[in-house]
């Protein structure tokens, strides 16, 4: 069993009550495993295969950026350390909510516990993330390995790069007022960020060259 076996039937039930849902997203330092979004209301549902102290402390660090936090793990075969008492008091005060994940053929969920509404997420959090949110997204698997998923950097690479394989010896302004990528907002950021990442080796696909005491972006020799 994995994080991502987890992950349907929690994507399924957030669905079924039209929650737009993405997978393995950016939140400040740390990256939500199921992301829920309903205008602007944010779910975050934080995966494991069994319940710990770390995955606590995750769950609770999710309150910064989002208005329902719930934990997911498998159904207990036996008595749960869910149901101790400290376990409980954590949760109650937090007002954190969990899933049990029924792994079989019916992969179903049960509620534990409903969420408590957060009503104090930071609006500059809630801008951030709803702003980040991207359709590819929704392809990642949560629990997948970082080099795995697709992020909103990676797709700010990648679209550098095409747009220097079609116009090679493009300026950074230029190339940064075709790109579409919402990871920088600004045009000039997007330009000093596609040099600084070409120069750094993270744009794999692109050098930089200067030419005439101007910069321009070239797709990378083989």
């Amino acid at each position: 069993m994995t994080e991502t076996d987890l992950a349907k039937p929690i994507i399924d039930y957030l669905e079924s009550f039209h929650w737009d849902v993405y997978q393995e997203v950016s939140c400040g330092a740390g990256v939500a495993d199921i992301l829920g979004v309903m205008g602007r209301k944010i779910w975050i549902v934080e995966l494991k295969k069994s319940l710990s102290i770390q995955l606590l402390e995750q769950a609770i660090k999710r309150l910064k950026w989002a208005h329902y936090v719930s934990i997911c793990i498998p159904t207990p075969s036996s008595k749960s350390s869910v149901n101790s008492f400290l376990v409980n008091e954590i949760l109650d005060n937090y007002g954190i909510g969990v899933f049990f994940a029924n792994i079989d053929h019916s992969s179903s969920v049960t509620i534990k516990k409903s969420p408590k509404v957060n009503r104090h997420v930071p609006e500059k959090h809630l801008n951030d993330l709803l702003k980040s949110l991207d359709p590819r997204l929704k392809n990642n698997q949560a629990g997948c390995v970082a080099g795995e998923r697709w992020t909103p950097f990676k797709g700010f690479c990648k679209e550098v790069t095409d747009i220097v394989k079609r116009h090679p010896g493009i300026t950074p302004v230029e190339m940064a007022k075709r790109i579409r990528s919402r990871f920088y907002p600004y045009g000039k950021d997007a330009a000093h960020a596609a040099v600084y990442y070409a120069r750094m080796g993270l744009i794999q696909g692109v050098e930089v060259r200067n030419e005439d005491r101007r910069l321009h972006l070239y797709p990378k020799e083989e």
